[in-house]
This record gives structure tokens, C-alpha cells and sequence, in this order.
């Protein structure tokens, strides 16, 4: 893949006013939470190359998952948070076309409800939630050849609906710091890439990917 494709970076900074709330109690407050690990994509259906291809898909290999997130703690059990990252794997191959040069990434932007179970007289806590937005989907073709002869080099993006559901553990090392680990169900609607000096459309099926990450979180 050429270099440039390797240059992606998180598009959205996700920043909120820490001051401008009274002091909160103990199980109240902001916090921020990053975590990474690897992305498991299920096969996504490939309906047009620029043609219709119908049955065609595009198997992914392992890759990996960065997130970052800014919430608000409601009470011990309860919080709200602002999701982003980046989704990146590789494609492997395409059907009828074999082995390619092409990479599937996601960039979501999710609104998410926590439920915790935070106890100052316990280290561990246990959560799940789920959230719904948007997402960025992008991609890259490095000179992949399609059904009807044509070179494709170059990247598409989209916008689409997406939602995901996670569930978890941390283990509290302070009274603010946190580490854990958890799991991610993530789910992008099917997107339609206009990609760079292609004569057609590229549209593929909707993306479920399975992530598996560690976790850091800080609370304020």
C-alpha cells in the first residue's frame, strides 16, 4: 500500500468543558477513555465494481482498532459519552479477483450509554453500554483491477449510519486511573465510495466487526 494510505489519523477531536459544571461528587464527573486492540471484520458483500457484481465479496484480514472517548459520570451507575477512532483492515482478496492491495477503515462518531458498577469499596468494575451515530467509511485501492477491465487507484469515503455494544472490565489502580479490558460489536450501514478517476460506483454491504481491546481511563 502506498505511503500516503498509511497516513490516516483521527479526524475528530472530541474536547469538552471540564470547568463549567460546579464541583461534582465522587460519583459524579468527566472522564476520558482510550483503549486499542485488534479488529476482526466479518466478510463484506461487494455488489458493484463499477459494475453490478452480484455475490462478490471482499475478505479482511486481522487489524486493529483505536479508540477514544469523553463522557460524563451521572451517579455510580450511570454515564454518557462521545466516541471516535479508527477501524483499519486489510483486504485479502476480492472474489474473482484473488489477492489485492486495498484497505477497508472505518471512522466512527458514536453517542454512547454507560451502565457501571462503581463502588469506592470495590476495584472492579464491570461495565456494558451501547451507542448509535455515524461513520466514515473509506476505501483504497492500490491499482486493483475491476470486473470490467478498468484500473481502480485510488480512495473513496462515505457516511453512514453505524451503532455498536461493548461490555467490559476495569480495575481501579487509584481513586482516578482505571485500566481494563472489553469487547466491541461495531455495525456500518452499506456505503457507496465515489472513488478518484473511476468510470463507476463501488458499493459494498454493511461492515460488523469484532474488536477486542485494552483499556485506559482517567476521571477528573
Amino acid at each position: 500500500m502506498k505511503t500516503i494510505f498509511r497516513s490516516f489519523v483521527l479526524p475528530v477531536s472530541c474536547v469538552l468543558g471540564l470547568f463549567a459544571l460546579p464541583e461534582p461528587g465522587r460519583s459524579q464527573g468527566f472522564y476520558l477513555d482510550a483503549s486499542a486492540g485488534v479488529s476482526l471484520a466479518e466478510n463484506v458483500d461487494l455488489d458493484q465494481f463499477l459494475v453490478r457484481t452480484p455475490g462478490m465479496r471482499m475478505k479482511l484480514d486481522p487489524g486493529g482498532r483505536l479508540s477514544v472517548a469523553a463522557g460524563y459520570n451521572f451517579s455510580d451507575y450511570f454515564g454518557v459519552q462521545i466516541e471516535t477512532g479508527s477501524i483499519i483492515n486489510n483486504i485479502e482478496s476480492i472474489t474473482g479477483r484473488g489477492n489485492v492491495d486495498a484497505l477497508l477503515m472505518h471512522t466512527p462518531l458514536l453517542v454512547n450509554a454507560v451502565l457501571r458498577y462503581d463502588k469506592a469499596d470495590c476495584k472492579w468494575v464491570p461495565y456494558l453500554g451501547a451507542g448509535a451515530g455515524g461513520d466514515v467509511s473509506v476505501i483504497v485501492f492500490d491499482e486493483v483491477t475491476a470486473p470490467n477491465g478498468a484500473v481502480v487507484d485510488g480512495a473513496g469515503s462515505a457516511v453512514v449510519f453505524a451503532w455498536q455494544a461493548f461490555a467490559g472490565v476495569r480495575y481501579k489502580i487509584t481513586e482516578r486511573i482505571s485500566v481494563g479490558a472489553g469487547y466491541k460489536f461495531f455495525w456500518a450501514d452499506s456505503p457507496s465510495w465515489d472513488v478518484e478517476d473511476t468510470s463507476g460506483d463501488i458499493e459494498g454491504g454493511k461492515a460488523l466487526v469484532h474488536s477486542v481491546v485494552a483499556s485506559f481511563n482517567f476521571r477528573f
